[in-house]
C-alpha cells in the first residue's frame, strides 16, 4: 500500500510541474513577443524623430534663402552626397524648379546612395515671391515616413535710389 501512495504523488508531482513548465514557456513566449514589438516600436519612433529634424533643417534651409539658387547652393554645401541637385542652378542661372534627393544611413547621417536606408526627396517650386518645399522621407524599402509642405516668402529685392 505505502508504494501506490508514493507512485500516485511521484505522478501529481510530475503533472503539475509539467504544466508549470507549460505555463512559463507561454508567459515568456508572450514576453519575448512584447520586448520584439516595443523594439521595433522604438525604431519607428527614432526614425519618425529624425525625419522631422531633417525636414525642419530644410524648411529652415529654405526660410533664409532669399531665392531658389541660394537654397540650392546651401544644400550643395551642407549634402555633398546630394543627388539631383541643379548644375543650372549652381551656375548662376535662374530656375523655377528644382528636385532634390538627400541620402542616410541608419543613424541619419549622411551618406552615399548605394549607402542608403533612408532618402529624403524634396522638390523645390518657386513661384513669383513665393518659395515652396515638398520634402518626403521614405524608408530604402519605400515605406513613407514623413511628409512636410513647406511655404515661404521671399524677400522681395528693390533698387534704392537716389
Amino acid at each position: 500500500m505505502f508504494s501506490k501512495s508514493k507512485v500516485r504523488s511521484s505522478s501529481l508531482f510530475l503533472t503539475e510541474l509539467i504544466l508549470a513548465i507549460l505555463f512559463f514557456s507561454i508567459a515568456s513566449a508572450v514576453c519575448v513577443q512584447f520586448f520584439v514589438k516595443s523594439h521595433i516600436l522604438s525604431q519607428k519612433s527614432h526614425a519618425l524623430n529624425q525625419a522631422v529634424n531633417e525636414c525642419s533643417v530644410i524648411a529652415e534651409i529654405s526660410r533664409s534663402s532669399s531665392d531658389l539658387d541660394e537654397t540650392l547652393t546651401q544644400l550643395q554645401d551642407l549634402f555633398p552626397d546630394s543627388d539631383s541637385l541643379s548644375d543650372e542652378a549652381l551656375n548662376g542661372y535662374s530656375l523655377s524648379e528644382a528636385d532634390v534627393i538627400l541620402y542616410y544611413d541608419q543613424d541619419f547621417t549622411s551618406c552615399p546612395e548605394n549607402e542608403h536606408a533612408y532618402e529624403l526627396r524634396v522638390h523645390f517650386t518657386e513661384d513669383d515671391l513665393m518659395l515652396t518645399a515638398d520634402m518626403d522621407v521614405t524608408a530604402a524599402d519605400g515605406d513613407s515616413i514623413y511628409s512636410l509642405q513647406t511655404t515661404n516668402h521671399l524677400p522681395r529685392r528693390v533698387a534704392h535710389e537716389d
